[in-house]
C-alpha cells in the first residue's frame, strides 16, 4: 500500500480530486433564439449563419408535422451545450434558392443552385486524368495562395455518382485544394459512401445541409 491509500483508504485514486476536469464535454453549438410567433416563447435553435436580430429565418423543425417554419430572430451570438432540436437552414430572403430543401432537389441542375445559393458551397470544374469526377463543390475559403481553396468539405459530381468527404488528416484543419486555370488539380481520392441512383442528388443536399448542424 503506498502513502497516498495509507493516507485516504485503500482504493483511493488521486484522480478523485480532480473533479469533472478530465470528463469529455459536449461541444458548445453556435445558436439563436427565434420565435415562431410574434408573442410566442423564444426557442433555442442551431445557427451557423451570420444572423441579426429581427431577421426572419426558415427553421428545419424535427419531428414537427409542418417541416419548415418561419421564425423572427429574438437573440443572438449564443452558445449551447449541445446540439438543439431544431435548426436555421436559410434566411427568407434566401428561401426561393433553398426551394423546399433537400427532397425538392433532385436534378444536377438543382443541386446547383442548391449548393451554391442556399448553402454559400464553392463550385470548381475537377482536372481528374481518370474522369471519374467532373465537378467539385467545396466548404471552405480562398487560402493564402492566391487561387487555391481550403475546403473542409468537399461533394464531388461524377457522371452517375456523388461522393463526399471531410479531407486532410485533421479535418478540421481542412484540405489546400490547388486551382489551375479554374479547374482542381488535387481532388482527395477518397470520396464515401458514393450516392447512386434517383436520389444521389437529394442526399447529397440533405449532407450539405447536415454540414450546416455540424459547424454551428
Amino acid at each position: 500500500m503506498g502513502d497516498f491509500e495509507r493516507t485516504f483508504g485503500a482504493g483511493a485514486n488521486p484522480d478523485m480530486f480532480l473533479g469533472d476536469s478530465r470528463k469529455k464535454r459536449t461541444p458548445d453549438i453556435r445558436a439563436v433564439q427565434v420565435r415562431f410567433a410574434p408573442e410566442g416563447k423564444p426557442c433555442l435553435v442551431n445557427c451557423s449563419l451570420s444572423v441579426e436580430l429581427g431577421d426572419f429565418v426558415v427553421v428545419r423543425a424535427k419531428d414537427h408535422f409542418t417541416q419548415f417554419l418561419l421564425a423572427q430572430v429574438c437573440q443572438i451570438d449564443l452558445r449551447s451545450r449541445g446540439e438543439c432540436k431544431h435548426s436555421v437552414v436559410c434566411r427568407q430572403a434566401d428561401q426561393e434558392s433553398y426551394g423546399s430543401g433537400p427532397d425538392h432537389v433532385r436534378t444536377a441542375e438543382r443541386l446547383d443552385v442548391f449548393l451554391k445559393d442556399a448553402m454559400k458551397w464553392r463550385c470548381y470544374p475537377v482536372r481528374d486524368p481518370q474522369g471519374k469526377w467532373l465537378t467539385a463543390y467545396v466548404r471552405g475559403y480562398p487560402s493564402y495562395s492566391p487561387g487555391n481553396v481550403q475546403a473542409f468539405y468537399i461533394i464531388a459530381l461524377g457522371a452517375d455518382k456523388i461522393g463526399k468527404t471531410r479531407p486532410g488528416i485533421h479535418p478540421e484543419d481542412g484540405m489546400l485544394l490547388h486551382t489551375k486555370d479554374g479547374e482542381i488539380t488535387n481532388l482527395p481520392t477518397i470520396f464515401a459512401p458514393h450516392y447512386e441512383g434517383a436520389d444521389r442528388f437529394s442526399r447529397a443536399a440533405a449532407y450539405a445541409e447536415s454540414v450546416l448542424i455540424e459547424e454551428a
